[in-house]
């Protein structure tokens, strides 16, 4: 799975409770795995994760 994808799941909540959870699923250092997150909810304009996966889904993404 790719980071992009990974990254769209964990916005989407599927099965990542935490953001230690989510590293360790994708490889990555927790701090690189919450910057990608905290970079896509910039991008999306979202205030949270939930809200991260709603504005994708509604987009189609």
């Amino acid at each position: 799975m790719g980071q992009g994808q990974a990254l769209h799941h964990a916005a989407l909540g599927n099965s990542y409770p935490d953001s230690h959870v989510m590293a360790r699923r994708m490889g990555l250092s927790l701090r690189s795995c919450q910057r990608h997150v905290s970079d896509l909810m910039r991008t999306l304009g979202a205030r949270n994760r939930l809200h991260a996966g709603y504005l994708l889904a509604r987009a189609g993404l």
